[in-house]
């Protein structure tokens, strides 16, 4: 297990030695006897404690040193050390941002329980941080379920895989869940309980896109007035899920190529890099060997990313988890409310299973969400409370096919519209009767109707020229 590090500045060495002695079995311990040594080991590790002695030689002191260990690093304890005890030294501390004030002559144990306490305190201040990155980016959805065979395959994968460190390249269409597979991911393999940091690729501007995921130097660039930890560093010991891959600038891929390559950043405007322990998923809903021929995304990258590729296919192609994704959104929007549990009339699964959700997963919880809110009248949802435009603004594509005169699709919904057409002009052309009689939904017949083009005649047409003569 990896020690956590403690840099201690003073100008003593028999007094660092000491400490060294004392503290190595629990902590690693770094020695600076002044600024210029203090500021190197700050630059390149992270410290879950620091040490300061209040006088250092010459005119240099520890004080003015909490501000620059702040600019480093926010988040890391400070304790500060004196071998007198100066109340105004100690107030003008707190006040910088030193978390304790100690003086030389404490006893071993003192210390111990303060460098536990401090090293807790970033430890706690750091999860804070990753799970603020992870809510700022959390899914709509709370759990991968499924039930259709090739999702079952998908999950086998996951499990082979999750223990391992390979990149993995998640590819599908929007909506699909593939976020929900990358936390999948995460959930079971041994960084579980490291963070998750989700990165949306195409919310970052070109301009910015370094300094988010690389971080950046005090100085590095108008506005950067301290030092900054990118997203990359965030999920030091975790996973970085990057979102949309596909819209990456092209400027910037090179710099996430050395990552993979070298487990290693340099935030922008810094001359060293940083070592980072992190596991890359990336996701895309476009084919990036096109983007590669328009030089749009870089092969080099393209290969490291691609070393296990999971397709996540979309809601149409895998109609056996539209059940199980039903009731998973009922109940988890039902809860969200405070509404008794409703279910879907049987007509209304019928017509979900039918339709092609070209939203996917994402489409569907949608749905279940705007039913569940608007709902009102007894525990079952039935097919008029479904949208309108969700009968009617769907376009079917026809299936391509050299074959097309002898499709027996293309049969199927030829006598569909001849038979609708018969049951209406007997009828009447009135919609309820002959949806009764068809035995479908009204709202499902207009949707028929229209994409058929099968329309009323008008009254003019009954006595029409035909009839003459």
């Amino acid at each position: 297990m990896e020690r956590p590090k403690i840099l201690i500045v003073d100008d003593d060495e028999m007094f660092i030695s000491s400490i060294k002695l004392n503290y190595s079995q629990s902590y690693e311990i770094f020695g600076a006897l002044n600024q210029n040594q203090a500021l190197d080991f700050l630059e390149d590790h992270r410290f879950a404690a620091v040490i300061l002695d209040i006088s250092l030689k010459g005119s240099e002191s520890g004080i003015d040193l909490i501000s620059k260990v702040k600019e480093k690093d926010d988040s890391v304890p400070i304790i500060m050390l004196t071998a007198s005890t100066n109340y105004k030294d100690a107030i003008s501390c707190l006040k910088l941002g030193a978390s304790e004030y100690l003086t030389k002559s404490m006893d071993i144990d003192e210390l111990d329980l303060i460098l536990q306490r401090a090293v807790k305190e970033y430890e706690l201040k750091r999860r804070v941080l990753s799970l603020t990155e992870e809510l700022s980016y959390h899914t709509k959805f709370d759990d991968f379920v499924f039930q259709d065979e090739k999702m079952q395959y998908i999950m086998k994968q996951i499990q082979s895989l999750a223990n391992n460190d390979s990149t993995v390249l998640i590819t599908g269409e929007t909506g699909t869940g593939k976020e929900v597979v990358a936390r999948t991911i995460h959930k079971l393999s041994e960084r579980k309980d490291g963070p998750f940091i989700a990165v949306n690729c195409s919310g970052i501007s070109d301009t910015l896109f370094e300094s988010e995921m690389f971080g950046h130097k005090k100085g590095a660039f108008t506005g950067a007035i301290k030092d900054t930890i990118g997203k990359i560093e965030f999920a030091h010991k975790g996973t970085l899920f990057l979102d949309e891959i596909s819209t990456m600038p092209f400027s910037t891929q090179g710099s996430l190529l050395r990552v993979i390559e070298n487990k290693e950043i340099t935030p922008v405007g810094s001359a060293t890099s940083k070592k980072v322990d992190i596991r890359i998923i990336a996701s895309t809903n476009k084919n990036l060997r096109d983007l590669i021929d328009k030089d749009l995304f870089r092969e080099d990258l393209y290969f490291r990313l691609n070393v296990i590729p999971i397709y996540i296919p979309p809601l149409r192609e895998r109609t056996k988890d539209i059940p199980p994704l039903i009731n998973h959104f009922l109940v988890k929007y039902c809860l969200n409310v405070k509404k008794e549990f409703f279910r879907l009339h049987p007509e209304v699964v019928d017509i979900f299973l039918s339709y092609s959700w070209p939203g996917n997963v994402r489409e569907l919880e949608n749905i279940i969400e705007r039913l569940v809110v608007l709902h009102s009248n007894g525990d079952t949802i039935l097919p008029d409370e479904l949208p309108l435009e969700f009968f009617v603004d769907q376009e079917e594509e026809e299936p391509r096919s050299n074959l097309d005169n002898f499709s027996l699709n293309k049969a199927k919904k030829e006598l569909e519209k001849d038979l609708i057409e018969v049951i209406l002009k007997r009828v009447g052309w009135r919609k309820s009767a002959a949806a009764k009689i068809l035995g479908i939904h009204r709202n499902w017949l207009i949707k028929c109707c229209k994409k058929y083009g099968i329309q009323e005649p008008e009254i003019d047409s009954i006595f029409s020229s035909d009839n003459t003569g």
